[in-house]
Protein backbone atom coordinates (compact mmCIF):
# COMPACT_ATOMS: atom_id res chain seq x y z
CA UNK A 1 0.00 0.00 0.00
CA UNK A 2 2.79 2.50 0.72
CA UNK A 3 4.69 1.88 -2.52
CA UNK A 4 1.23 2.17 -3.89
CA UNK A 5 0.80 5.79 -2.48
CA UNK A 6 4.12 6.83 -3.54
CA UNK A 7 3.17 5.58 -7.18
CA UNK A 8 -0.01 7.82 -6.93
CA UNK A 9 1.63 10.77 -5.24
CA UNK A 10 4.36 10.98 -7.97
CA UNK A 11 2.12 10.85 -10.91
CA UNK A 12 0.21 13.38 -9.38
CA UNK A 13 2.93 15.94 -9.41
CA UNK A 14 3.69 14.92 -13.49
CA UNK A 15 0.57 15.82 -14.12
CA UNK A 16 1.24 19.12 -13.99
CA UNK A 17 -0.52 19.87 -10.90
CA UNK A 18 0.99 21.70 -7.87
CA UNK A 19 2.06 20.53 -5.34
CA UNK A 20 2.23 23.27 -2.08
CA UNK A 21 4.13 22.43 1.30
CA UNK A 22 5.19 23.61 4.29
CA UNK A 23 8.56 22.38 4.03
CA UNK A 24 11.75 23.53 2.01
CA UNK A 25 12.58 20.23 -0.52
CA UNK A 26 11.93 19.14 -3.51
CA UNK A 27 10.06 16.71 -4.75
CA UNK A 28 12.42 13.22 -4.78
CA UNK A 29 11.64 13.23 -8.30
CA UNK A 30 12.14 16.43 -9.94
CA UNK A 31 16.08 17.18 -9.54
CA UNK A 32 16.87 20.44 -8.92
CA UNK A 33 18.97 21.77 -11.81
CA UNK A 34 20.01 25.13 -9.67
CA UNK A 35 18.90 27.21 -6.88
CA UNK A 36 19.41 30.77 -6.01
CA UNK A 37 18.27 32.19 -2.12
CA UNK A 38 18.03 35.05 -0.24
CA UNK A 39 17.35 35.67 3.49
CA UNK A 40 13.16 34.80 3.29
CA UNK A 41 13.11 33.50 -0.48
CA UNK A 42 14.73 30.37 -2.25
CA UNK A 43 14.04 29.51 -6.09
CA UNK A 44 14.78 25.88 -7.27
CA UNK A 45 15.06 25.53 -11.20
CA UNK A 46 14.28 21.76 -11.96
CA UNK A 47 13.57 20.70 -15.69
CA UNK A 48 9.85 21.08 -15.60
CA UNK A 49 9.06 24.10 -13.11
CA UNK A 50 10.08 26.80 -10.68
CA UNK A 51 9.65 26.02 -7.06
CA UNK A 52 9.77 28.76 -4.50
CA UNK A 53 10.62 28.34 -0.45
CA UNK A 54 9.57 31.34 1.86
CA UNK A 55 10.79 31.24 5.09
CA UNK A 56 10.35 33.46 8.22
CA UNK A 57 12.36 33.07 11.21
CA UNK A 58 10.19 32.49 14.88
CA UNK A 59 10.98 35.42 16.52
CA UNK A 60 9.93 37.23 13.26
CA UNK A 61 6.42 39.19 12.77
CA UNK A 62 5.83 38.63 9.14
CA UNK A 63 2.34 38.68 8.01
CA UNK A 64 2.83 38.39 3.91
CA UNK A 65 5.21 38.25 1.29
CA UNK A 66 4.92 39.66 -2.19
CA UNK A 67 6.61 37.82 -4.71
CA UNK A 68 7.39 40.04 -7.59
CA UNK A 69 8.51 39.28 -10.97
CA UNK A 70 10.26 42.86 -12.08
CA UNK A 71 9.79 42.65 -15.74
CA UNK A 72 5.92 41.52 -15.88
CA UNK A 73 4.86 42.56 -12.22
CA UNK A 74 2.95 39.18 -11.97
CA UNK A 75 2.42 39.03 -8.09
CA UNK A 76 2.05 36.08 -5.69
CA UNK A 77 1.06 37.33 -2.61
CA UNK A 78 1.54 34.70 0.07
CA UNK A 79 0.39 34.87 4.06
CA UNK A 80 2.80 33.60 6.21
CA UNK A 81 0.71 31.59 7.99
CA UNK A 82 3.35 29.16 8.84
CA UNK A 83 7.33 29.59 9.06
CA UNK A 84 7.97 27.93 5.63
CA UNK A 85 5.91 28.20 2.45
CA UNK A 86 6.72 26.23 -0.67
CA UNK A 87 4.79 26.59 -4.29
CA UNK A 88 5.48 26.02 -7.94
CA UNK A 89 5.55 29.57 -9.39
CA UNK A 90 3.11 29.45 -11.71
CA UNK A 91 4.49 32.40 -14.32
CA UNK A 92 7.95 30.49 -15.37
CA UNK A 93 8.28 29.69 -18.64
CA UNK A 94 11.22 27.22 -20.10
CA UNK A 95 14.07 28.93 -21.41
CA UNK A 96 13.70 32.40 -20.12
CA UNK A 97 15.32 35.04 -16.91
CA UNK A 98 14.26 36.19 -14.21
CA UNK A 99 14.51 38.41 -11.15
CA UNK A 100 11.84 38.05 -8.53
CA UNK A 101 11.49 40.29 -5.78
CA UNK A 102 10.58 39.14 -2.47
CA UNK A 103 8.58 41.98 -0.85
CA UNK A 104 7.87 41.46 2.59
CA UNK A 105 5.45 42.92 5.29
CA UNK A 106 5.79 43.12 8.86
CA UNK A 107 7.29 44.97 11.48
CA UNK A 108 8.93 47.15 8.82
CA UNK A 109 8.62 46.76 4.73
CA UNK A 110 11.64 44.96 3.02
CA UNK A 111 12.25 44.10 -0.36
CA UNK A 112 15.22 41.07 -1.39
CA UNK A 113 15.83 39.92 -4.95
CA UNK A 114 17.16 36.85 -6.78
CA UNK A 115 17.55 36.15 -10.38
CA UNK A 116 17.48 33.00 -12.22
CA UNK A 117 18.10 31.56 -15.65
CA UNK A 118 15.76 28.69 -16.82
CA UNK A 119 17.39 26.48 -19.78
CA UNK A 120 15.22 23.96 -19.93
CA UNK A 121 11.95 24.52 -22.30
CA UNK A 122 8.55 24.15 -20.38
CA UNK A 123 5.71 25.89 -20.89
CA UNK A 124 4.14 28.27 -17.99
CA UNK A 125 0.95 26.97 -15.81
CA UNK A 126 -0.45 30.55 -16.94
CA UNK A 127 -0.11 31.13 -20.18
CA UNK A 128 -0.85 34.89 -21.61
CA UNK A 129 -2.15 35.25 -25.37
CA UNK A 130 -0.03 37.78 -27.28
CA UNK A 131 -3.65 39.37 -27.67
CA UNK A 132 -2.98 39.88 -23.53
CA UNK A 133 0.82 40.76 -24.08
CA UNK A 134 -0.01 42.90 -26.50
CA UNK A 135 -3.37 45.18 -24.78
CA UNK A 136 -3.12 48.68 -23.43
CA UNK A 137 -5.27 51.34 -21.92
CA UNK A 138 -5.31 54.94 -23.55
CA UNK A 139 -5.50 58.13 -21.15
CA UNK A 140 -6.80 61.37 -23.52
CA UNK A 141 -7.43 64.60 -22.50
CA UNK A 142 -10.68 66.71 -24.17
CA UNK A 143 -11.65 69.96 -22.19
CA UNK A 144 -12.04 69.22 -19.01
CA UNK A 145 -12.84 65.50 -19.37
CA UNK A 146 -10.03 62.78 -18.63
CA UNK A 147 -10.77 59.85 -20.26
CA UNK A 148 -9.47 56.46 -19.57
CA UNK A 149 -10.32 53.46 -22.43
CA UNK A 150 -9.20 49.86 -21.64
CA UNK A 151 -8.06 48.29 -25.09
CA UNK A 152 -9.06 45.03 -24.22
CA UNK A 153 -11.67 42.67 -24.69
CA UNK A 154 -13.49 40.76 -22.20
CA UNK A 155 -12.51 37.47 -23.99
CA UNK A 156 -8.76 38.57 -23.74
CA UNK A 157 -8.95 38.84 -19.90
CA UNK A 158 -11.27 35.84 -19.08
CA UNK A 159 -9.52 32.98 -21.88
CA UNK A 160 -6.42 32.92 -19.09
CA UNK A 161 -8.37 32.70 -16.21
CA UNK A 162 -11.01 30.06 -17.68
CA UNK A 163 -7.49 27.98 -18.89
CA UNK A 164 -6.30 28.04 -15.32
CA UNK A 165 -10.16 27.12 -13.49
CA UNK A 166 -8.81 30.08 -11.09
CA UNK A 167 -11.64 30.98 -8.53
CA UNK A 168 -12.08 33.71 -6.31
CA UNK A 169 -11.39 36.70 -9.48
CA UNK A 170 -11.08 40.20 -9.28
CA UNK A 171 -10.88 42.67 -11.79
CA UNK A 172 -8.78 45.38 -10.57
CA UNK A 173 -8.10 49.23 -11.76
CA UNK A 174 -5.74 51.83 -10.79
CA UNK A 175 -4.36 54.87 -11.47
CA UNK A 176 -1.01 56.46 -10.57
CA UNK A 177 -0.09 59.24 -10.29
CA UNK A 178 4.14 59.69 -11.49
CA UNK A 179 5.62 57.32 -14.06
CA UNK A 180 6.15 53.54 -14.96
CA UNK A 181 8.39 53.33 -17.70
CA UNK A 182 12.01 52.85 -16.33
CA UNK A 183 10.94 54.16 -13.20
CA UNK A 184 11.46 53.00 -9.39
CA UNK A 185 8.50 52.62 -6.42
CA UNK A 186 9.14 55.65 -5.61
CA UNK A 187 8.45 57.59 -9.08
CA UNK A 188 5.31 57.12 -8.24
CA UNK A 189 2.35 57.60 -6.17
CA UNK A 190 -1.28 55.17 -5.95
CA UNK A 191 -3.97 57.84 -6.67
CA UNK A 192 -6.89 55.39 -6.15
CA UNK A 193 -8.07 51.72 -7.05
CA UNK A 194 -11.27 50.05 -7.99
CA UNK A 195 -11.27 46.48 -7.07
CA UNK A 196 -14.43 44.32 -8.67
CA UNK A 197 -15.55 40.58 -9.16
CA UNK A 198 -14.80 39.45 -12.54
CA UNK A 199 -18.01 38.19 -13.05
CA UNK A 200 -19.07 38.89 -16.44
CA UNK A 201 -18.71 41.13 -19.45
CA UNK A 202 -20.76 44.35 -18.03
CA UNK A 203 -17.82 44.89 -15.61
CA UNK A 204 -15.01 45.25 -18.65
CA UNK A 205 -16.99 46.83 -20.95
CA UNK A 206 -17.88 49.67 -18.98
CA UNK A 207 -13.58 50.82 -19.17
CA UNK A 208 -13.84 49.40 -23.02
CA UNK A 209 -16.51 52.50 -23.71
CA UNK A 210 -14.58 54.44 -21.90
CA UNK A 211 -14.98 56.66 -18.09
CA UNK A 212 -14.51 60.13 -17.64
CA UNK A 213 -11.82 59.80 -14.35
CA UNK A 214 -12.62 63.40 -13.23
CA UNK A 215 -16.63 63.05 -13.48
CA UNK A 216 -16.64 59.17 -12.54
CA UNK A 217 -13.79 59.34 -9.83
CA UNK A 218 -16.57 58.14 -7.04
CA UNK A 219 -15.16 55.21 -8.64
CA UNK A 220 -12.58 55.34 -7.14
CA UNK A 221 -13.69 56.95 -3.57
CA UNK A 222 -12.63 59.99 -4.67
CA UNK A 223 -14.27 63.36 -5.38
CA UNK A 224 -13.38 65.10 -8.72
CA UNK A 225 -11.65 67.63 -6.39
CA UNK A 226 -9.73 65.47 -4.65
CA UNK A 227 -8.71 63.28 -7.78
CA UNK A 228 -7.65 66.23 -9.97
CA UNK A 229 -5.23 67.36 -6.71
CA UNK A 230 -3.83 64.23 -6.38
CA UNK A 231 -3.27 63.71 -10.03
CA UNK A 232 -1.82 67.43 -10.13
CA UNK A 233 1.37 66.59 -7.70
CA UNK A 234 3.51 65.09 -10.60
CA UNK A 235 3.90 65.84 -14.49
CA UNK A 236 2.69 62.72 -15.75
CA UNK A 237 0.05 59.59 -14.62
CA UNK A 238 -0.73 56.28 -15.58
CA UNK A 239 -3.33 53.59 -15.56
CA UNK A 240 -2.79 49.54 -14.89
CA UNK A 241 -5.54 46.89 -15.01
CA UNK A 242 -4.72 43.27 -13.91
CA UNK A 243 -7.15 40.18 -12.37
CA UNK A 244 -6.31 38.72 -9.31
CA UNK A 245 -7.25 35.28 -8.77
CA UNK A 246 -6.54 31.81 -6.41
CA UNK A 247 -5.66 28.36 -8.50
CA UNK A 248 -6.95 25.15 -7.69
CA UNK A 249 -4.67 22.95 -5.17
CA UNK A 250 -3.32 26.29 -3.80
CA UNK A 251 -3.82 27.21 -0.03
CA UNK A 252 -6.12 30.22 0.29
CA UNK A 253 -3.30 32.02 2.02
CA UNK A 254 -1.70 32.25 -1.82
CA UNK A 255 -3.09 34.70 -4.27
CA UNK A 256 -2.22 35.78 -7.82
CA UNK A 257 -2.24 38.47 -9.87
CA UNK A 258 -1.39 38.51 -13.85
CA UNK A 259 0.81 40.93 -15.48
CA UNK A 260 -0.77 44.61 -15.95
CA UNK A 261 -1.90 46.16 -18.84
CA UNK A 262 -0.82 49.46 -19.04
CA UNK A 263 -1.12 52.77 -20.51
CA UNK A 264 1.36 54.90 -21.50
CA UNK A 265 2.83 57.66 -19.26
CA UNK A 266 0.57 60.66 -20.15
CA UNK A 267 1.24 64.27 -19.23
CA UNK A 268 -1.43 65.33 -17.04
CA UNK A 269 -2.76 68.82 -17.07
CA UNK A 270 -4.69 70.34 -14.28
CA UNK A 271 -7.96 71.59 -14.36
CA UNK A 272 -8.66 74.90 -12.72
CA UNK A 273 -11.43 75.16 -9.91
CA UNK A 274 -14.29 76.17 -12.36
CA UNK A 275 -13.68 73.34 -14.47
CA UNK A 276 -14.42 70.82 -12.37
CA UNK A 277 -17.90 69.34 -12.26
CA UNK A 278 -19.19 68.58 -9.24
CA UNK A 279 -19.26 65.05 -7.38
CA UNK A 280 -21.66 62.08 -8.40
CA UNK A 281 -22.54 60.18 -6.33
CA UNK A 282 -21.72 56.06 -7.00
CA UNK A 283 -24.53 54.25 -8.96
CA UNK A 284 -22.70 51.38 -9.86
CA UNK A 285 -21.74 49.86 -6.59
CA UNK A 286 -18.81 47.77 -8.28
CA UNK A 287 -15.82 49.22 -6.52
CA UNK A 288 -15.22 47.39 -2.94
Amino acid sequence: MKKLSRFLITAFIFAGLFAVTGCGSTDADETVISSVEAKHIKVDVTKSNVKVTLTKAENENIEKIDVIENSTGSITTVGMKEPSVSFIWPFAEGGKEYTLCAKIYGDKTSEEYVSFKIEDEFKPVLDYSDAYKASMISLVAKGNKRYLTLETPYSTFSSFVSKAKATNVDFELSIYSGKHYKASASDSELVGKVVTSFSGKGIIEQYIKGIDIIEESYRFDLTPSQMNAKLSKRKTYFAVASVSFRLPDYPEYIRFTSPGVYSNDTIYTPLSKNEIPESKAAGTGDAK
